[in-house]
Order: C-alpha cells, then structure tokens, then sequence
C-alpha cells in the first residue's frame, strides 16, 4: 500500500540526507581516516589506476585510497562543495560529478571533471539543478542523468545525457512521473530502467524504461509489488533485477526480483528492514546487503546466494552504516565508505578466503630445495632438488595444455638450494647451490624452445642459502649464502659477505660493493624504486641494528635500514601494494633455544624504519609468501617447531590483522616449491613432511568460486611503455557496486601488471586518449616504474571484482583493431 509520507521525512528516515558534525572519533582497524565529520552523501569511484576517489558529503573534500594501501590521502578539493551528487567513471578514465546539493541546500546544476593523469579537477558544462537523481553510463560512453528534486518535496522529471565527446548536456524525453530517491538499471540490451523512488510526497511502485535511440520513455505494463524509495537494484547474471529494503512508511525488509518486459515475483525477506542501505553483486553471483537503517543504524550485513534461495547472516560491521557507499574491489572484497553512523570512516569486507583445489598430478620425481619457475608459455619448470641421500639433476615441466609432466632436459649439475630467475629473455638462469659436501659456483641456463641446459659463466664464490633478485635494467644481482670447504676456488664462508651481477646479454659475472654483514637465509627484496632490501642472516655478527641493509644498484653502495624488532632467518619477506615489505616468521639465528618466531614487522623505504606488524596465528619458518591482487599477503606451508604448518593465513595490511585459512588436504609441507600459474591459481609442489619427501603438488585459488570471469587473449608494451591489451567479456555488470541512487558503476576493467620476480603490482591505469571498450584498453605509461622496465612481467585484468587469465607482457602490442580498440574518440558500437 502507498502511504502517504513527507517527503524530506522520508529523506530523514533513510539517512540519505543527513549530514552528522562531531568530534573526531578514535582510530580502529580498517580505518582510512579519522575525519571531524562524518561523511554521509558522498560518492565512491574505482578509478583504473587502482584508486578509490571519495569526492563530497562533508563539504568539497575528496580522499584517494590505493587498494591495498594502509591509509588514504587528501585529494583535490571539488570546486564546490555538494551532497547527494552523481559521480560516474567515464571510457577515457576521467569522473564525470554532476549536481547535488550545497551547503545551503540548494540543488546544484554545476558539473565538474576528475581527470586522474593530472589529479585535478575541471568544471564541466552546467545541466539543470538537481540531487538526488541517478547517473547512468550508458553503452556508447554517455551519461543518462534521471529525476532528482529541487529541495523540499520537488522532485523532476527531467532527463539529460552528457556526451563527452562534445562535453555538453542534451535534453532527452522526460519520465513519465518526477522521481528522486529512485534506481536506475542498465539492462543487457542497453535500455535502463528505473524503478520507485518518491513522486507526490509518496513512494511509488511504477517502474519505467529509457531507450538511449529514441531518447525517450515508457512506463512499463508491469509495477514493483511494494512502494519503495531509498532501495536498491542490483542486475544478476540471469538478467533479473533484485529490489531489496528501502523504505515507504517506514524501512522495508521485503525484496523482489523484476524481469525486464515480464514483471515482478516475491524474493526472499531480508532479516532485517533496512533503508539507505547497499547492495553489491559479487564475483560468484551472489549478493552482499550492507548497513541501512530500521529502527537504528545497522552494523549488520546478509547475503544472498546465486539462486536467490534465502538471505543469510554476513560478517558484522565494525560501525553501524546508513547512506554509505559500497565499491567491489578487485579480488572481491568491498570496500565500505562513510554513512551518518559514528563509527570508523570506512572498512573492507572480504568474503573471498580462497580455496585448495583439486590437486594437480605429482611430480614424477619427489624432491625437496627444488625451484619452480613459471616459463612464458604458461607452463612450469622444477628443477633439482634432493631425495636422500641424492642430489638430483632431473628437470621436468607441468604443461598447461594437459595438466600432465612431462621431462626435459637435466641440468648439468646435480643441485639443490639453488636459485632459478626467469630472465627478460624467457631463459631461466640456476645459481649455485650444493651437491653432495659441495657447495657450488656453477651456473647454467635453460632454454626452453629446446628444452634443454647450456652452461653459463661460474659465479666467482660458491654459494648455496642465497638470493637472486632481478634487477630493473636486467641483470641479476647474487648475494650472500654459505660457502663450503668443497667449493672449488672459495673458502668456507667467504660467500657470505659478498655479492656479484650477472649480465645475461654478455653472459659474464662481476663482482659488487660487498654488504656490511656476511648474509645466509636472509631475504632480498626489489623495492619500487629499483634498490633492494636484503634483510636478516644467520650469520655471526647479526645485530638488529645491522639485521638489514639497502643496496642501491645505480650508486653500487649499501646502506644500513633503522633497526628490525626481531633477528631473523628463513623468513619470508613480501612486497605489498604500497611499497612497504612484509617480514614474516623466520628462526632467531642467536637464541639457544631455537625460537620460532610468530611475529610480523613492516619495513617502509620512504622512512627507512621498521614497524612491527599484527602477529601471525602461528609461528613458521621455511615457508612461502605472495601478495595477492587484493593487496593481501597470503603465507603458506613451512615448519612451527612441532611439524609442518597445516594452515593457511592471510596479512590484510588495511586492517593490520590476520586471518587464518585452510591448509590442503594433504597436510603441511615445508621446503616446498611455488609458483604462480597463468589461470591465477598457485602451484605448491613437493617439499617435505617430517622425514617424507614429496612428489605431490597442491593448488590453491584466490576466488575458486568465480566462474565468469574476462578473458585477455593478448598484452603487449608499445613504444611508450603503455599496455595494449585485448579480451573479451569486459562489460561491467551495471550495478555491481551500487546500492545507493548516487552510485554508477565503475567496475571495469582494471589492468594490473605484476613483476614475477619481485611480486610487485602496479594498477597500470588508462591513457587518456584511449577509451576502453568491452574488449580492449591502452594502459598509461609505465616508464617511470623501475621494476617494470626489465621483464617478465604478468597481465591480468579485472571486470566486476573477477580476474581474467593471466598473459606474460609481450615487448610488442598486438595488432590493433582499428574498429574496437585504439580509437582516440568513443566508439559508438551497437
């Protein structure tokens, strides 16, 4: 039934309106920033550089948060302050902010643009006042704005499209009823429908249809079943549309699922009424509801499954939310902004843990000190290793066609803790290591078109227990490990307290600047800036004071960092999303005790100083780290003291916390190999459990339950260093991070390059003189990233929080398609 309501009542009750003054509230994890206001009607936009842009709400402030950066920045300020506006991700990368409402409550009719290349803000051309209406991005690059109100209880029913290729506003037919607090749908076929809102002081149930050729529209034949304003309206995959809360006399718990040309069935009721609330489709379909407002602001959240069955209870917020925003990040976490609740500004809710898979076939050999080298073919490499009392030589590859081993040529020397690098060339250069009582100085590359090992230059020292890390110009810089007595050439221990650089073009090794303290089962980590970290040693003389140390490839000098909190040796060390490293576990070389450490402690190269870090659940060492596309550390296998770690555990560096995992099913293992595979998923493979070494290989899958995911059929660095990459299934679900009538989607796609060696991630962002289509983009410029600039480095994009397959870069782009991919203006495509 239709009630009768006030419309600014309304407004109050779903929050969508309110803005809350208040002392700044405490830090808590999971904080962007602790503002002196709380902000309530602003907009959130995924830009491709991979940052969150906040714009408005409390003024004309905005902030950028990087994902997976631990804190945000101020950002330009908006010319003019507004609430309850329209922000809108535009093909070329530019924000189109439209409307809102000032200070004074007066509807704006000013525009402005965010150009993110520049970081700076343009005013744009002026379209009739208006808050509380929607933005659409429609299939040709323009923007339909719809509805709105003047203030009070004024709704319009007005419509505009701004074309950016002429930057101007152009009347379109106006809707059949005024409405503001409505939602609007981009359809499949390129229509969009709005549903709801509030027309005549009353919410209303009727549900019309704009269609973008004859720019004009149609009340459909068909209502929603409840009147409702302040709801959402999120398109599934099977095409319908779930309407959930709102609220009319009061907040709704009722939803409904409409079919576009058909009508509207009863879905299931939420647990809770709420209005001014989100909802987010997820990567596997289903749907995530959060915050809203019943009787109170809610800290609750419900999902719904795929199949729309029933809703079940979500993760319980860290603040109660209404009118907030909800942006699906890439890996499927959500990111939560705002609302007129006191609480922390924002949180991250991560319902994507990741899965183990089903296990690949084992290694026809059982090894453990092995390496495993992801090849550009997209197949995998593991060679050596020992099975006592062998050292082997044997070398085989998992092919990705087949899922099958299969052997290839043996390496000249049996060997085991070794290092294997892919280089700029596709050739996997093997370091080192021992065979045997001897430690080796031996080096050799393979080549694999021909499957086979060709012997390299020996290095000058014999190491085994060291570091190989690939330098941004190519090279590869060798430092530290321990030295034997059966080393030809070297004495024991004179490995430790040096390093050496390989030249792969020449093929020759020279000696470098040697670093302060002697190294052995310390870490080396390239930083975003070309240098790299070497951090911890068991070796004599380790202090925290000279637990690590910088080596700057371009001055040949080492310098000393601040101090660790910990000694450490066979930890793990990660490159996070924001440039800082992760140190986790590791043994206390001095301790008579042999203390495992469970602590965790970040090092940032901007103030060169240590911070310890949220300890994990358990202690390890021996064991495995990967940075994620989310911006999360996840830390696998490896040994507590009492066996091998039969857990998983994820570092989610926003919140400082830790989250505990599965293990495989088979177990722990530690001394194991891994490597990253071209589908996204990671390959563990052999290692040991107590005495037992191991053939047998374990795959896990960051979101194992994402089935339509994009596809990148190519990727190539131009003269510019830009990315051309092409695919398909790159349209974005129209409302896949909506949930507020401010929101428009923004959800793809997002290229990120990742450099194999150093697991750097780089969100490669748009040029702006190339707009993305539903198939292709041209990143921006990558030149001024030193870790990118010598190769491999990996491709993968994003649609709707779900990753596409993943492509090695190519030095060259693919063949342009003049029609589709590289045009300098939008392509208007049917």
């Amino acid at each position: 039934m239709n009630t009768s309501v006030p419309f600014r009542l309304l407004s109050l009750l779903l929050g969508a309106v309110l803005l809350i003054a208040g002392s700044a509230v405490p830090a808590r994890a999971g904080q962007l920033h602790a503002a002196a206001a709380t902000r309530s009607g602003h907009t959130a936009t995924l830009l491709r550089d991979g940052r969150l842009l906040i714009a408005g709400g409390d003024g004309a402030t905005t902030r950028l948060l990087t994902l997976g950066a631990a804190k945000a920045v101020d950002g330009p300020p908006l010319s003019t302050a507004r609430r309850q506006h329209t922000a809108t991700l535009l093909t070329d990368g530019r924000v189109l902010v439209a409307g809102g409402y000032d200070a004074l409550d007066n509807a704006l009719n000013s525009a402005e643009l965010f150009d993110p290349t520049n970081g700076q803000w343009q005013a744009g051309p002026t379209l009739s006042g208006r808050a509380r209406h929607t933005a659409t991005l429609l299939r040709d690059g323009r923007v339909l704005v719809a509805g709105g109100e003047l203030g009070g209880s004024a709704p319009v029913a007005s419509t505009q499209i701004y074309d950016p290729e002429v930057n101007q506003w152009q009347t379109a037919g106006s809707l059949k009823l005024a409405r503001a607090g409505h939602t609007a749908t981009l359809l499949a076929d390129g229509r969009v429908l709005v549903a709801g809102g509030v027309s005549g002081g009353q919410a209303i149930t009727r549900i019309e249809i704009f269609d973008p050729v004859t720019a004009s529209w149609t009340l459909a034949s068909y209502s929603m079943q409840a009147a409702r304003a302040g709801h959402t309206a999120t398109l599934r995959a099977d095409g319908r549309i779930l309407i959930a809360g709102g609220a009319d006399s009061g907040a709704l718990a009722s939803t409904e699922l409409v079919t576009p040309g058909v009508g509207s069935v009863a879905g299931p009721a939420l647990a809770a009424a709420r209005g001014g609330h989100t909802a987010t489709l997820l990567p596997d379909g289903r749907v995530l509801v959060t915050g809203g407002e019943g009787a109170a602001p809610l800290d609750s959240s419900e999902v719904l499954a795929a199949d729309a069955g029933a809703w079940v209870a979500g993760p319980a917020l860290g603040s109660a939310r209404r009118g907030h925003t909800a942006t699906l990040l890439p890996g499927g976490a959500v990111m939560l902004v705002g609302g007129t609740a006191a609480g922390d500004e924002s949180e991250r809710v991560a319902l994507f843990t990741g899965a183990w898979g089903t296990p690949p076939p084992a290694m026809t050999l059982a090894r453990t000190a092995h390496t495993a080298t992801l090849l550009r073919d997209g197949s995998v490499l593991v060679a050596g290793g020992a099975l006592a009392p062998d050292t082997l030589a044997a070398a085989e590859r998992l092919l990705p066609a087949t899922g099958t081993w299969q052997a290839t040529g043996d390496l000249n020397q049996a060997r085991y803790d070794h290092t294997a690098t892919l280089l700029a060339d596709g050739s996997v250069l093997v370091t080192g290591g021992q065979a045997g009582a001897a430690t080796l100085a031996s080096a050799e590359r393979y080549q694999p078109g021909a499957g086979v090992w060709g012997a390299a230059n020996a290095m000058g020292t014999a190491r085994r227990l060291h570091t190989a890390t690939l330098l941004a110009d190519g090279s590869v810089l060798v430092v530290g490990g321990e030295g034997g007595a059966g080393a030809a050439g070297a004495h024991a221990g004179s490995s430790a307290a040096s390093a050496e650089r390989y030249n792969p073009v020449t093929g020759s090794w020279s000696a470098v600047a040697a670093p302060a303290l002697a190294r052995s089962g310390h870490t080396a980590t390239l930083l975003r800036d070309g240098r790299i970290l070497v951090a911890g040693s068991s070796a004599l003389g380790v202090t925290l004071t000279n637990a690590a140390e910088i080596y700057d490839p371009a001055l040949n000098q080492w310098t000393p960092t601040g101090a660790m909190s910990a000694l450490r040796t066979r930890h793990a060390a990660t490159l996070l999303a924001d440039g800082r490293v992760l140190v986790t576990g590791g043994l206390d070389p001095v301790d008579v005790n042999f203390v495992i450490h469970a602590s965790a402690e970040i090092y940032d190269p901007v103030s060169n100083t240590w911070t310890p870090a949220a300890s994990m659940t358990g202690p390890r060492l021996n064991h495995a780290a990967v940075v994620l596309p989310s911006g999360d550390a996840l830390v696998l296998g490896g040994e507590t003291g009492l066996g091998e770690a039969t857990t998983s555990e994820r570092y989610r560096p926003v919140e400082n916390q830790w989250a505990a995992g599965a293990g495989p099913a088979s177990g722990g293992r530690t001394r194991q190999a891994i490597a990253l595979l071209l589908d996204g998923g990671l390959l563990l493979c052999g290692g040991q459990q107590g005495i037992d070494v191991l053939a047998s290989c374990e795959r896990f899958d960051a979101q194992s339950d994402v089935t339509d995911r994009p596809a990148l059929t190519a990727a190539g660095f131009d003269s510019q260093e830009r990315v051309v990459a092409a695919g398909s299934g790159w349209r974005p679900a129209a409302t896949a991070s909506s949930g507020t009538t401010n929101s428009s989607e923004s959800n793809g796609p997002l290229l990120l390059l990742r450099h194999l060696d150093s697991g750097r991630l780089f969100w490669a962002g748009q040029d702006g003189g190339t707009p993305v289509t539903d198939e292709g983009m041209t990143s921006a410029a990558a030149d001024t990233e030193p870790a990118l600039q010598a190769g491999p480095v990996l491709a993968t994009i994003f649609v709707n929080g779900a990753p596409s397959n993943t492509r090695f870069v190519d030095a060259t782009p693919p063949e342009p398609d003049p029609l589709r991919l590289y045009l300098p203006a939008v392509s208007r495509l049917p």
